[in-house]
């Protein structure tokens, strides 16, 4: 293989990986799944003494919250 083409393909490599990170990112966001990473993340800064919920408790806890908080949704 050339170096040349070599380097090409190395870059369109990249290019995926980098577009496969992005896509990633954007439907776990839409997921809620970095929801709980945010969470805890802020437990440590503001409450570092309180123990951090597990991934299950966490959701647990959120859906009871919007059940007994309804926000604007369609249902």
């Amino acid at each position: 293989m050339s170096e040349k083409l070599l380097v090409h393909t190395q870059r369109f490599r990249e290019q995926v990986l980098r577009a496969w990170r992005a896509v990633v990112w954007y439907v776990k966001g839409v997921m809620g799944e970095s929801d709980y990473d945010t969470y805890c993340a802020h437990l440590r800064r503001r409450h570092p003494d309180e123990p951090l919920p597990t991934v299950s408790e966490y959701w647990r806890k959120r859906y009871a919250d919007e059940d007994a908080h309804p926000s604007a949704r369609c249902c």
